[in-house]
């Protein structure tokens, strides 16, 4: 079981897993994975064991800077989106298949993370001294639009 750490990147709560060969020396590699809209940031810890890494991979999973606790009420406490989003409108659009402009709201605020991720991954080079090209990032939902915006 890797070990696990909690940090603070970018103005970002993040959960670390990492090899226990990795505690001293730092990682080789880093592979950052984005949680959806309205899950915990803790959400994909879960994929970990699927995933075939390279040794010393550290595995981070940050928490969106969205809090919809807050924004939207206590049914919402724990669960986090990487932009705030019309989910309302969004699910109007898709189940009248109207799919342009689904596609337009699911986007809608993007804008607002560009600098938030641009900022998390030039902590994570200069925190760990990793090159661009050592650092994967991926997600889920609104976590994969994220990374692919990135």
């Amino acid at each position: 079981m890797p070990n696990t750490e909690e940090l603070q990147l970018a103005g970002l709560r993040v959960h670390a897993l990492r090899p226990d060969a990795a505690i001293a020396r730092g990682p080789l590699s880093v592979v950052v994975l984005l949680h959806g809209f309205a899950v915990p940031g803790t959400d994909l810890i879960s994929v970990v064991n699927e995933l075939a890494v390279p040794p010393n991979t550290w595995l981070l999973f940050p928490e969106g800077p969205f809090d919809l606790g807050a924004a939207w009420g206590e049914n919402l406490l724990g669960t986090r989106g990487w932009w705030e989003t019309s989910a309302g409108r969004l699910h109007l659009a898709r189940l009248t298949g109207q799919v342009r402009l689904a596609e337009q709201y699911a986007n809608e605020g993007i804008e607002s993370v560009r600098p938030v991720m641009a900022s998390l991954l030039d902590e994570i080079q200069s925190e760990f001294d990793l090159a661009s090209e050592r650092v994967v990032i991926g997600g889920f939902s609104q976590g994969a639009i994220a990374s692919l915006d990135t």
